[in-house]
């Protein structure tokens, strides 16, 4: 058959077509390809000033959590939280629909740009904190109000990262904080601020009130939690039914700051009606393989750990084998600060460089007609299981329950009970820089505050050098909290490295009734004392610029100006401050020590900008750097009104330090967890006689 050149040419022109059509596709299928292993990964941004158009950028961004269109996320790709500022509140849930993999997670967090990097705030909706146990009068709020702050679901290899310590913050919700389902693995939480979420129930039987809920229930496996601040929730902080297996907590801290008015000082609200636990486990069968190290259990918990349970009459049951933890500091758990739970075996429990203190007595179930699990035991172990190994470690108070005995070394003990001998090292008192050694001193149950405050580093000479953890002081281990890095694949094995002096302090959300947690960087400092100041019989901090002689170690704000000229009570100027959460101004002298004993009174100038004066606070550190005593203002501080919304503040010196113990700092602060409205502060001044 003959072809005209015609046709020929349209053959061609169909041939060359087709080859494209089919490169095209090739091209497409590849990049689909590519883009689901996670290379080519994008950025998608979320914003509540963002059009909702397609979350390209900050001016297209999705503007809610619940307006992410995960029909587009892949795994490699990144999710950018706006921070705002200083804040940026989201009113719907994090619901994670997508698995990124191992090569390429999929990663929601905080962003660090500037502007939008201040923190994101996931917010249930319930405005009225939850209950303190025995409350008669309550609104429980339920409308409008979310159960779940995050939800993994089943989800894979997804990170969610606040960036920084407290970036992104979980609060508000009347089910757990954060939860995840069967089948969940090898995800990641990360510089997150859980808090104030569970649920309310009324007793009828008294017509009081009570909590449930825990701030995270972890299921599934191979979960990490790293830089986690959880505290004051419904019930447990980590609450797992299992299955849980190789679980990570590391650098965080778990503890309770509301205390039950109605309870001895330092119990938490939520006491005796339900337990408060730092980490629970009670279902799942046989699990293991957990790691705790570099962080703080306490205080204000029932048990620091109660791993594994009894079958109850539900079938449920838990066996929890394979327990590292290391590094870590237990601070004054009502029950016990390390328990796996009794009669059932748990296996191979190794502590190593753990610091485990309890004061005398502090078991708060003693007069509630509850018992706890080990009967009414204040122990620092708890531990009836076989293959436990205790090292280098110092246990200070509290009974020791290892019936099956404990292999270790290098351990010190002090005011220890029951099975002391299976503790393997020196019995002799590890001298704190904070001292303890008064029992007298310390109530069976000191306040919250008091135990966040105490610095449990050892003194230079003591027996027990090398031994206990290097994670002494909450204040360390929040100075020590880094910016985001990639997930270890190994837990570390250096210990964290003390910065003397933070970019900033750390700004958690605010609940109605916070307890101030007086977060100080521990300066290196001389013991020797400075000469007063010739010629004065007063010392003045602060002029028209921070007094020769002083540094300035502010921390906890969003922007100051040492010498602000637009106000002032002496001209030229006046210091003017942000705070984020329990910021301070810091006049810190580097010189050594500085007595007292010369002075009266702390006097300043202060512009609240019509906030509260009980917002703010004064406090002395002592020559370890540690907080003496901090003083809420109230009116009865106010000794002159002054023009233009200024006020004279005097607080008598022997209310700050009743000893006249020498100082090397002097802190202004603000002693709420919320960042305040612009301050100023003028003629800074220690009185003399």
């Amino acid at each position: 058959m003959k072809f005209s050149p015609r046709m020929v040419w349209l053959c061609l022109a169909l041939m060359a077509i087709l080859a494209i059509l089919l490169a095209s596709v090739s091209f497409v299928a590849s990049e689909l390809k590519s883009k689901a292993a996670g290379a080519g990964s994008h950025t998608y941004y979320v914003s509540k000033t963002g059009d909702n158009a397609d979350g390209l950028s900050w001016t297209t961004a999705w503007n809610e959590l619940n307006q992410i269109n995960w029909s587009v996320i892949q795994p490699g790709d990144t999710l950018l939280l706006d921070g705002g500022t200083t804040s940026m509140t989201y009113t719907t849930t994090l619901n994670i629909i997508k698995s990124g993999t191992a090569t390429a997670p999929i990663t929601v967090k905080l962003a660090t740009d500037s502007g939008h990097n201040g923190q994101a705030i996931i917010f249930g909706g319930r405005s009225t904190p939850l209950p303190y146990c025995g409350q008669t009068t309550y609104t429980y709020q339920t409308a409008g109000v979310l159960a779940n702050g995050v939800n993994f679901n089943a989800n894979s290899y997804v990170i969610v990262d606040g960036t920084k310590w407290n970036g992104i913050t979980d609060y508000g919700h009347n089910s757990d904080g954060i939860i995840f389902a069967n089948g969940a693995s090898y995800d990641t939480v990360r510089n997150m601020d859980i808090y104030d979420n569970g649920s309310a129930d009324s007793n009828y039987t008294n017509n009081t009130w009570e909590t449930d809920k825990a701030g995270i229930r972890p299921i599934g496996t191979n979960l990490t939690f790293e830089q986690i601040d959880i505290h004051d929730n419904g019930q447990d902080n980590f609450q797992s039914g299992g299955p849980l297996n190789n679980f990570t907590l590391r650098h965080s801290w778990l503890h309770y700051t509301r205390q039950n008015p109605t309870q001895p000082t330092g119990v938490a609200f939520n006491f005796p009606c339900t337990h408060q636990d730092g980490i629970q486990v009670y279902g799942g069968g046989t699990e293991g393989n957990y790691l705790l190290v570099d962080s703080i259990i306490g205080p204000g918990l029932m048990q620091g750990t109660i791993m594994g349970e009894a079958p109850d009459g539900n079938g449920n049951s838990a066996v929890v084998n394979n327990v590292t933890i290391r590094i870590t500091l237990f601070l004054n758990a009502g029950s016990n600060n390390m328990m796996a739970y009794p009669n059932i075996n748990n296996k191979n429990w190794q502590v190593d460089h753990v610091t485990s203190f309890l004061t005398p007595a502090g078991n708060p179930y003693i007069g509630t007609g509850r018992t706890p699990p080990g009967g009414t035991s204040h122990a620092a172990f708890y531990i009836d299981g076989t293959g436990t190994s205790i090292v280098n470690s110092v246990i200070y108070g509290g009974n020791i329950h290892l019936p099956n005995g404990a292999t270790g070394s290098g351990n010190c003990q002090w005011q220890t009970t029951n099975y002391t001998s299976a503790i393997a090292g020196q019995t002799i008192d590890p001298k704190f820089v904070t001292d303890v050694s008064n029992f007298s001193a310390w109530p069976n149950y000191p306040s919250m505050d008091q135990l966040t405050n105490t610095d449990f580093s050892l003194q230079t000479g003591s027996p027990c050098i090398g031994s206990g953890s290097s994670i002494t002081s909450v204040a360390q281990l929040i100075i020590t909290a880094t910016t985001s890095q990639p997930a270890p694949t190994a837990a570390p094995t250096d210990t964290p490295v003390l910065t003397t002096v933070p970019p900033s302090i750390p700004t958690p959300q605010p609940h109605s009734t916070p307890t101030p947690i007086l977060l100080t960087p521990p300066p290196t400092v001389t013991q020797s004392q400075a000469p007063l100041p010739p010629g004065s019989s007063d010392l003045v901090l602060y002029g028209d610029a921070v007094a020769q002689g002083f540094v300035d170690r502010s921390f906890g704000y969003s922007s100051r100006n040492p010498c602000d000229t637009s106000m002032f009570v002496s001209p030229p100027c006046s210091y003017a401050i942000s705070y984020t959460a329990y910021g301070g101004i810091n006049f810190y002298h580097p010189g050594g020590t500085i007595s007292t004993a010369s002075y009266q009174t702390l006097r300043y100038e202060l512009n609240t900008n019509n906030q509260p004066i009980t917002d703010f606070s004064a406090l002395f550190l002592n020559s370890h750097g540690r907080v003496i005593k901090q003083i809420r203002l109230s009116s009865a501080d106010v000794t002159a009104q002054l023009p233009e919304g200024w006020v004279q503040i005097s607080i008598p010196l022997s209310l700050l330090t009743s000893t006249n113990v020498p100082i090397v700092g002097i802190q202004l602060k603000n002693r709420t967890d919320r960042p305040l409205a612009s301050i100023h502060v003028d003629d800074v001044q220690l009185v003399g006689f």
